[in-house]
């Protein structure tokens, strides 16, 4: 488990090594354009408010939980807070420099004037939320500028309280002026009564009254204040309940259940029955019946139970209309409307008893003497007005007082600070995301081209295809700084001596990774047989730009250092090759010692042979180019085995740096005449098919290999900053 983590963040360091540069850029593209958007995107303000509702809730009937109304509530106060009427309201209440602050389109559209621009442009502006678990909301305003954000929130918050005291006030005023209508009304009945009482008493001189006629006088009066009392109650209350009906209508769309008593027998049985009951309480209050008295109290008990049952029946109506179920109309006003449809319905059955109760008095007062019956009805009426106008005054203050008692049901608990530093856009938070998201998609397009480029880093994948032992892997070498020297080898010029620095590693660097990496491989190679049975070693490749001539130099360095003699044979005829890296001239060398008549003596073969600055190391360059390089070598196979023997008979080792394997057929013929084949592959860029194709090939021509040298390794685990093999300080 441990190496399988290991192999997996070497992998990682890998592919962030090699794909730097594309990570690098595609973060910089990102973290441009997030620059570029923090510059060009307009500042947003925030400003806040915080209101708590203390609405007072009840039970709503049909037994609906009182957390459902909560919700109800708050989601109709945050559909209020979000409407266009709303937001015209607060734009209207905006002060005209503010108002003209707000953004709008440019190019308003057909129709559309600049204050309903605003009214759209404040609604865009207010974002209110609730808090969860609870009865409070925040009234959020976002808007380019500080000032118009900070007087939005709290123009807002100002508005709202308004609405809802208008809203709150709304039944009671109404019920207020239709009190002071009726007081008015009354004071000038109460007047002309007045007056013809003592008109009256003037021109027939009569004052006083028999007992029959004062009792007469005295229960109609009653009843007659008691009917108007009924019907003025009524009236107050049939204006209220049009009101609650036109806010469930105005909420809902129009659609009120219909809760009266048309088409539902039971509703008008109720009914009657109430009718019946209240007629004989008020016969009994009339006659001076206590209210304590058996009687009234057993109506006044029946009473209640049938209000109840209409109650009942009332819900079932609703609760079967196809508007749906009451609580889903603002329960507070349905309910509300129910308990005034009672009312009326009670008032009503009060007024038809007290009807018939005064129609027996006027039956009775008219047996009366027609001047005592005259001066009984100017007296009762008199005393009605004066009554009613009595009852209608402390009702009139009573409502007074309970408008002035119905205080909101809610509390401002913040109000709005100009912000000092706009939200969005977060310029130092965008510029972090934007670096870190820069990164990942660099990091991605890096993986996604690592994926599709083909790599063989790893040793098992070599030999799982070609079945050859993998003797070394050579990380990749930097190029070396301008000043670095060249150690044995006399640059030509700097930019030639930077790379001779690196393909020579072995000479220049000879304490560094890769240096240890080619003691590795002449080790690997010896044990192979390298140096005994093993005397001519090919070095070759694939194809091009493997890495097989700084393999094979720095094979040679590594063998020379050893003590026994070695001989570099540059066998790439086409083009120059590892003569170059030691600066020597390619002529004499190879091509010319085959071209020679009788073959090649020892004379010539010195004379083609360079020494190098290299101790125990020889050159032997690729001698002439000829318009057919190829056939120079295979042309006379026997002569250039007879050259190979001679060489190897001065020389401890000979290697070979041949052309690319399935490029030129000369290499096989190499290959079938020296000891053993080394076999260079580019880690970076290996082709599967390529190494099939030449282990093929290699079989067939009978050539023995002796492993693979893996190049241009990415340097991790050892030879990345390993200082093991650095000379300490102040040692020689």
């Amino acid at each position: 488990m441990a190496g399988d983590s290991e192999r997996i963040v070497q992998h990682l360091g890998r592919v962030l090594r090699r794909q730097r540069l594309v990570i690098l850029a595609a973060a910089g593209a990102v973290l441009g354009l997030t620059l570029v958007l923090n510059a060009v995107l307009d500042p947003v303000y925030e400003a806040a408010t915080t209101l708590v509702f203390d609405e007072p809730l009840e039970p709503v009937p049909g037994g609906k939980p009182v957390v459902l109304s909560q919700e109800i509530l708050l989601t109709n106060w945050l559909e209020e807070l979000r409407s266009f009427s709303f937001s015209g309201e607060v734009a209207g209440r905006l002060p005209p420099n503010l108002q003209a602050r707000v953004p709008v389109p440019q190019r308003l559209p057909p129709g559309f004037d600049r204050a309903r621009a605003v009214a759209t442009g404040v609604q865009a502006a207010i974002k209110p939320f609730p808090i969860p678990k609870s009865n409070i909301v925040r009234i959020v305003v976002w808007t380019p500028d500080p000032e118009l954000s900070a007087a939005i929130a709290d123009t807002a918050a100002s508005v709202f309280c308004l609405r809802r005291v208008r809203f709150r006030n709304a039944g009671e005023s109404d019920l207020r002026r239709f009190i002071e209508n009726q007081v008015l009304r009354y004071q000038a009945q109460l007047g002309r009564s007045e007056q013809e009482l003592r008109d009256y008493k003037e021109r027939q001189r009569i004052t006083t009254y028999t007992d029959d006629a004062r009792e007469i006088l005295r229960r109609s009066t009653e009843a007659e204040v008691l009917l108007n009392a009924a019907a003025t109650n009524r009236q107050s209350v049939v204006e209220r309940l049009a009101a609650v009906e036109a806010k469930l209508a105005e909420k809902r769309g129009g659609l009120v259940p219909a809760m009266t008593a048309a088409g539902n027998p039971m509703m008008q049985k109720l009914q009657d029955k109430l009718v019946d009951l209240q007629s004989q309480h008020m016969e009994l209050k009339v006659r001076d019946y206590a209210p304590d008295h058996p009687k009234m109290i057993d109506l006044q008990k029946q009473i209640q139970d049938t209000e109840r049952s209409l109650v009942q029946e009332t819900q079932k109506i609703a609760a079967t209309a196809e508007v749906g179920d009451p609580l889903a109309q603002l329960e507070k006003y349905s309910t509300e409307a129910v308990e005034l449809r009672i009312q009326t319905a009670s008032l009503a059955a009060q007024e038809a008893g007290l009807r018939r109760i005064l129609d027996d008095y006027e039956r009775s007062l008219a047996r009366l003497p027609s001047k005592e019956q005259e001066l009984t009805r100017l007296t009762r009426e008199r005393d009605v007005n004066e009554k009613l106008y009595t009852a209608l005054l402390e009702k009139l203050e009573q409502t007074r007082i309970s408008e002035a008692e119905r205080i909101p049901g809610f509390r401002l608990l913040d109000v709005a600070q100009r912000p000092i530093a706009p939200i969005r856009p977060r310029k130092a938070l965008n510029l972090a995301l934007g670096l870190v998201a820069g990164l990942l998609v660099g990091g991605a397009i890096g993986f996604v081209r690592e994926g599709v480029r083909p790599t063989m880093d790893s040793s098992l994948e070599v030999e799982k295809l070609t079945g050859w032992r993998v003797l070394a892997s050579i990380p990749k070498i930097p190029l070396p700084a301008a000043s670095a020297s060249a150690g044995a080898v006399p640059p030509r010029d700097k930019a030639l001596h930077r790379r001779a620095s690196r393909a020579l590693v072995a000479a220049s660097a000879p304490n560094s990774a890769a240096a240890e990496a080619y003691r590795m491989l002449r080790t690997n190679l010896q044990f192979a047989g390298l140096g005994g049975t093993t005397r001519t070693l090919l070095v070759t490749s694939a194809g091009p730009g493997d890495g097989k001539s700084n393999t094979v130099a720095n094979l040679a360095i590594m063998s020379a250092g050893m003590g026994g003699r070695t001989l570099l044979v540059d066998a790439e005829t086409r083009k120059v090759g590892v003569d170059a890296l030691f600066g020597l001239g390619t002529a004499p060398g190879l091509t010319d010692l085959l071209a020679l008549p009788g073959g090649a003596t020892t004379e010539a073969i010195a004379r083609a042979i360079h020494s190098t600055d290299i101790q125990n190391l020889d050159l032997l360059p690729s001698g002439t180019l000829t318009p057919n390089p190829g056939d120079s070598l295979s042309a006379d196979p026997e002569r250039l085995r007879e050259l190979l023997a001679k060489l190897q008979h001065d020389y401890h080792l000979v290697l070979l740096d041949s052309p690319p394997l399935l490029l030129v057929h000369e290499t096989l013929l190499l290959a079938s005449m020296v000891d053993g084949v080394l076999f260079v592959i580019n880690s970076a860029r290996p082709d599967g098919d390529g190494l099939v194709e030449a282990r093929g090939a290699l079989a067939a021509a009978g050539a023995r290999v002796l492993g693979v040298a893996l190049n241009a390794v990415e340097p991790v685990g050892i030879y990345r900053h390993n200082s093991y093999y650095q000379p300490s300080a102040g040692v020689a």
